[in-house]
């Protein structure tokens, strides 16, 4: 099902649209939503990208500020007090990555198509955020799913063509497992222990929401670090980002936590970006993290 702005425009909008999904989903029906930006909001976007471009800063982050507080204002009419915590966070979280990427554009005073899209990527993100909050209070069973992870396009930013066969297999791999379960658990952004054994630690920066996770089996523990970090070159110093790290201050804070976790628990780290191996152990020269590759029949 797609929700068009309107659907989405305020708090009664979105909570007529859980009404619809209920209905369907009362019908034995399993349902997939997709819902546009809050009406308007691509617009302001636009023009928040555009001053930018032209090195209107101010008026960017004004534009930036107004979103902001139309999405929270709409959270707090929508939803409960100790939902509405949770979900703040996450949307301040967004408009300070939004706040960011403006100050940047300005900064440079150049606005490219690619950029351009990235912005107006964030009214889908906080839209579609706070509708599966919704949906969770109206008893719906459901997962937010981000579109990043199973939308893909060509290169042609502006006028992007979907790649329909990559979109089906991620697809099948992401979204059609969670329909076959029919029961989801979100992990909260401060992490969580989900069963006894396996712990997602909160390591936010390379982008927001990032975990780790923990697993621990037979007296060992294996710790999972995802995109903290990309080159082993980090291990040692921890302090440079990749260019792709979303927040940089807290991709740097996360990437020191993560290391001096690994090296207090004598965890065995099982980095996704690493050449020459896929795990290895963090140990300490001086105030310097250093790096060793463990073999696989070591592990």
């Amino acid at each position: 099902m797609k929700f068009g702005g309107t659907s989405v425009e305020d708090a009664q909008a979105m909570n007529r649209t859980a009404g619809i999904v209920r209905g369907r989903r009362e019908r034995g029906l399993e349902v997939v939503v997709v819902v546009s930006a809050m009406a308007k909001v691509t617009d302001l976007l636009l023009s928040a990208a555009s001053a930018a471009g032209h090195g209107d800063k101010a008026g960017a982050l004004a534009i930036g500020a107004r979103l902001r507080h139309r999405h929270i204002d709409t959270a707090t009419a929508l939803l409960e007090a100790e939902r509405f915590a949770r979900l703040q966070a996450r949307l301040h979280q967004e408009f300070d990555a939004l706040d960011d990427l403006l100050r940047g554009i300005a900064a440079v005073g150049e606005l490219t198509p690619r950029t351009n899209d990235l912005v107006v990527s964030f009214g889908e993100r906080l839209s579609s955020k706070m509708i599966a909050e919704a949906f969770e209070q109206h008893g719906l069973n459901g997962a937010h799913v981000d579109a990043r992870s199973c939308i893909v396009t060509d290169a042609s930013y502006g006028k992007a063509i979907p790649q329909e066969s990559a979109i089906e297999e991620k697809l099948a791999a992401i979204v059609l497992p969670l329909i076959e379960a029919g029961i989801v658990r979100e992990v909260p952004d401060e992490g969580a222990q989900i069963r006894e054994g396996i712990r997602f630690l909160p390591t936010p920066g390379h982008s927001i929401g990032h975990m780790a996770i923990s697993i621990k089996s037979q007296g060992e523990t294996a710790l999972f670090s995802g995109d903290v970090m990309h080159s082993p070159v980090q291990v040692y110093y921890p302090e440079w980002n990749s260019t792709f790290c979303l927040d940089q201050t807290q991709a740097r804070a996360s990437r020191a936590w993560l290391l001096e976790h690994a090296l207090e628990a004598g965890t065995t780290v099982f980095p996704a970006h690493f050449p020459e191996g896929t795990a290895g152990v963090v140990g300490r020269d001086g105030d310097t993290f250093t790096w060793q590759y463990v073999l696989p029949e070591e592990c």
